[in-house]
């Protein structure tokens, strides 16, 4: 029993939530296709099963589901970018181990994924737009701002900035990002500690 407790602290509420959100479109995928009887896969080879979810991965990447909240890639025409994409699929094979299945989207004897998947996975990233990095103020700005000292309120400034420039550099970890592209954890008022002198 506390065995099983410590498994289920392994994951946050996020992670489950967006799990089950990925295995319902998983569902839906399997009753549009007709074998919502067998959902994991159990009459079908490995194969088959990647293939199966290779159609699941082109769905998921074409905004077939009601549920997806991602950006559309105007360049590629695809509803999700790839990674999005392998989050989806990554989350049905977890599913799947949960249940003491094997994943149907790795290779039993490698663990790698499935050739066919990871050169579909490889094209999604290919067609997928560059990324657009923001232009970006040079720390010395920040320096500079930091070093006027001609009053307590220009003190006061030049730390705050100095904390935001910190802060910036770790910006998903305490702003809000959009779809389900976080990768760390939110920080929280509680999680700051501020000393005076």
């Amino acid at each position: 029993m506390a065995a099983q407790f410590a498994q289920g602290q392994a994951t946050t509420d996020a992670t489950t939530a967006e799990q089950a959100r990925h295995w319902k479109n998983y569902i839906q995928y399997l009753d549009y296709i007709e074998i919502l009887a067998d959902p994991f896969l159990e009459d079908f080879d490995a194969y088959e099963r990647g293939g199966i979810m290779s159609a699941f991965a082109s769905a998921y990447r074409h905004g077939a589901f009601p549920n997806q909240t991602n950006k559309r890639s105007s360049s590629s025409g695809a509803a999700v970018i790839s990674g999005t994409v392998r989050s989806a699929i990554d989350a049905v094979a977890a599913t799947y181990r949960a249940h003491h299945h094997r994943s149907p989207i790795h290779d039993a004897t490698s663990g790698k994924l499935f050739d066919p998947i990871r050169r579909q996975l490889r094209g999604y990233s290919n067609q997928d737009p560059a990324t657009k990095p923001q232009k970006a103020l040079p720390c010395e700005v920040f320096w500079e701002i930091a070093a006027i000292t001609t009053s307590e309120l220009d003190v006061a400034m030049g730390q705050l900035v100095r904390g935001a420039f910190f802060f910036a550099m770790r910006s998903c970890e305490y702003l809000k990002v959009s779809g389900h592209e976080r990768r760390t954890k939110l920080l929280r008022l509680r999680n700051l500690r501020f000393f005076k002198n």
